[in-house]
């Protein structure tokens, strides 16, 4: 919350790392699957066709996949800008621990969509598996 010279008060975002509280770090294999408005990690899973099954569960945890400026990645690794994909990573980082009341206590990642965040501090490894089945957008 800041105030303004009016004395308003506003919310201003500043970030992951500064507005949300994190676990210890953890190190994570999994999957995240990279799509217009929407990152999921899908943990404990490799193959494609898991992340085209998982997907389509409404009932299996959602964990938003997140990165930002401090996330180091593979130097091996090509962004592939807008593109999305499934990727199968290893990754270091930690879960945010969820708030409860206004904002911040009503889900993680666009629009409060998930129900758990995954912040990546390293990304140890990734390879590009494949699209997103257009079934599952």
């Amino acid at each position: 919350m800041v105030t303004d010279a009016n004395g308003g008060r506003k919310l201003i975002y500043r970030g992951d790392r500064i507005c949300r509280d994190f676990e210890a770090p953890v190190a994570v294999s999994g999957l995240w699957v990279d799509e217009f408005e929407g990152q999921r990690l899908i943990p404990g899973h490799d193959k494609l066709d898991d992340a085209w099954r998982i997907r389509k569960d409404r009932d299996a945890r959602n964990i938003w996949f997140s990165t930002d400026e401090q996330t180091t990645w593979p130097t091996s690794h090509v962004a592939r800008a807008g593109a999305g994909g499934v990727y199968r990573v290893r990754v270091k980082g930690r879960y945010a621990r969820k708030k409860d009341g206004p904002v911040m206590g009503r889900g993680f990642g666009h629009m409060g969509g998930s129900d758990a965040m995954f912040l990546a501090d390293r990304i140890l490894s990734i390879e590009y598996l494949g699209p997103i089945a257009p079934q599952l957008r």
